[in-house]
């Protein structure tokens, strides 16, 4: 019972974002045989099960993960600010295009701080939302242009 509802409460969501974030690549996420293991199984398009996040390669096991601690995040009420800190490094920009739509999709209820090194994760950010940039230069903090912080970030 436990199992079956986990599956549908509590992943329900989950594989929603992660079917988005991969493009339809995946299409669910489900719990492992034996919960006690703390993994998760994958299912592809085409209804292959992969048994265990091992199967998996490092960008798309960390976007399963993502998807699920989205997932939880949208469930929290009142809703919370949310913290995410250079954690699509392994995602080539098509995986991360979908990220971000769904980090767009957030911001639409909840307070979102990206913190990141990567220009490229601020050039693939679209300004659909009010957007602040801040950059950090010798421990210290100070508002910045989009243009201005990926010029100092690709020159830093």
């Amino acid at each position: 019972t436990f199992v079956q509802q986990t599956k549908d409460k509590l992943l329900s969501g989950a594989s929603k974002y992660f079917r988005e974030i991969t493009g339809g690549e995946y299409k669910a996420i489900l719990p492992p045989e034996n919960i006690i293991e703390g993994d998760f199984q994958a299912i592809l398009r085409d209804g292959t099960i992969q048994d265990s996040t091992e199967l998996l390669s490092r960008g798309t096991t960390e976007q399963l993960f993502l998807a699920i601690r989205l997932s939880r995040i949208r469930e929290i009420h009142p809703p919370l600010p949310v913290i995410i800190d250079d954690s699509f490094v392994n995602f080539d920009d098509f995986h991360l295009v979908e990220t971000l739509n769904l980090v767009n999709e957030l911001a639409n209820t909840n307070q979102v701080f990206l913190l990141t090194c990567h220009p490229n994760l601020i050039e693939l950010c679209t300004e659909d939302k009010p957007v602040q940039y801040w950059k950090l230069e010798k421990g210290r903090f100070s508002k910045s242009t989009r243009e201005d912080l990926i010029r100092y970030l690709r020159f830093s």
